[in-house]
């Protein structure tokens, strides 16, 4: 009898802890968004971004569900976000995570998330463990003429840091987490 009541709470345990990792993506976060600041809005104190940077990854290719590639760039101001061979998004929510870390302290998630109740795309960004809203930054659309490819742009501004930069990206489906790029959750690259 002990033991088969270990073993269910060792299995409860297990569960409650693997719950958990569908949620890595998807931080408390406060109850409303707010728009992206037009230029003219932005008073920023905190580095952001600088222009000319660049970063690529490669997901596992035996997970059925991987990343194919991510590429990340900046120009203009702009933080370019590349995804080819996108999943169709629009029978489950899905959700891309985009990961930007600057140093140990700040990091940055933008979110490119489609919502099959609603049927609607949206793109967020969060600085994650702040107190700021999340930002509603726009819409997107995969473009199935160019190979299922997913292309946003978010403004630089609203990622922190300008040193020592790194980033990764999963892949979620229905919340739970399905593919990472670099293949490995917890693998970063560079974007220098």
């Amino acid at each position: 009898m002990r033991k088969k009541y270990r073993a269910a709470l060792v299995c409860a345990v297990i569960v409650a802890c693997l719950s958990g990792c569908g949620e890595t993506h998807r931080q408390a976060t406060a109850t409303g968004t707010t728009e992206a600041p037009t230029p003219s809005q932005e008073t920023t104190t905190e580095p952001t971004l600088p222009n000319g940077l660049s970063g690529s990854c490669t997901g596992d290719p035996a997970n059925p569900n991987h990343l194919h590639q991510v590429n990340l760039s900046t120009s203009e101001g702009q933080l370019n976000i590349s995804i080819p061979n996108a999943d169709d998004m629009i029978l489950v929510d899905v959700g891309y995570y985009i990961n930007i870390h600057a140093g140990a302290s700040a990091w940055t998630q933008v979110r490119i998330e489609h919502s099959e109740q609603t049927g609607t795309n949206k793109v967020t960004v969060q600085k994650m463990f702040s107190n700021e809203s999340v930002k509603n930054i726009g819409t997107f659309d995969v473009d199935k003429g160019n190979n299922n490819a997913l292309n946003v742009s978010v403004p630089s501004s609203e990622i922190t840091g300008d040193q020592d930069l790194t980033w990764n990206a999963a892949l979620d489906m229905n919340g739970k987490d399905l593919a990472f790029c670099p293949a490995h959750q917890e693998d970063k690259v560079p974007l220098q």
